[in-house]
């Protein structure tokens, strides 16, 4: 133990400080020193004029004496305001790790309801002349809708500017890789497209997308896009989208009058 530790260690009970023995002890030594040093001063006279001589001889040393009862009240406070503050510390890593937690296990409740709310209203694409629709990618859709979202944050509405900002660079990337490839198919103009809602490649049988070598199809395909992000903010109905909010689907027509500036069509006909 270092003698001469005149810190405050709030995780050490009181008496286990240093600090504590000096600012109590200290007063009561020097208070001790001056009382031998008076001793031979008094007059041991048994009366009221004797208690009274006691009383001005040993003001001082019986001064100083008190002052030990207030240090010592002094470094006890500081001592609990110390603990306090790790107390409420504590209490504080403790909600936030509590607060993570539930977060944690929010968000991965959140995207399984919104995924079984996918199946059960039966949200999916319609290809033409085509009896099977195509199943979405629920968790792709999640991802669009809810894209802050994470183990560490969670929201339960979509944040419409930040859907509309990604849904618009998305298509222009997609407008550029459709308009600048000389040759392609149908089955891979229609995939690149459907990549906006994370529909991946699959196995087709053969002439499955011939209905999209025409133009009308094409675009009828396109505007299936948006319907698919409308149906699926539906979830909860507490995503801040309106059916009646033509803003997406501005979009995607944007989309469409920059294949028709290409020769996109021109090139899936053939």
């Amino acid at each position: 133990m270092n003698y001469f530790d005149f810190s405050i260690y709030p995780k050490k009970s009181l008496h286990e400080n240093v600090i504590f023995w000096w600012a109590t002890l200290t007063p009561l030594i020097l208070s001790l020193l001056l009382a031998v040093l008076l001793i031979p001063e008094l007059n041991f006279e048994i009366s009221v004029k004797g208690y009274k001589y006691f009383l001005t001889a040993f003001s001082l040393p019986l001064g100083i004496a008190s002052i030990s009862i207030i240090l010592g009240v002094m470094v006890g406070r500081f001592h609990s305001s110390k603990q306090s503050a790790i107390s409420i510390s504590q209490n504080e890593s403790n909600f936030q790790l509590a607060r993570k937690n539930q977060t944690f296990q929010h968000y991965f409740e959140h995207r399984t309801q919104f995924e079984n709310w996918i199946k059960l209203e039966g949200v999916k694409l319609s290809i033409l002349d085509q009896s099977d629709a195509i199943d979405v990618n629920a968790m792709g859709l999640y991802d669009l809708l809810f894209s802050s979202n994470s183990i560490e944050y969670l929201e339960y509405s979509v944040d419409r500017e930040e859907l509309f900002h990604h849904v618009l660079s998305k298509s222009q990337i997609i407008s550029f890789e459709l308009t600048n490839k000389d040759s392609f198919s149908a089955e891979w103009a229609c995939l690149k497209l459907l990549s906006f809602i994370n529909i991946q490649p699959f196995k087709t049988k053969q002439d499955y997308w011939a209905p999209y070598y025409d133009r009308d199809a094409f675009i009828e395909l396109v505007l299936e896009i948006p319907r698919v992000i409308y149906k699926s903010s539906e979830f909860l109905l507490l995503t801040g989208l309106d059916s009646d909010d033509v803003n997406l689907y501005e979009i995607f027509e944007i989309l469409i009058k920059e294949l028709d500036k290409s020769s996109f069509f021109e090139k899936l006909n053939n």
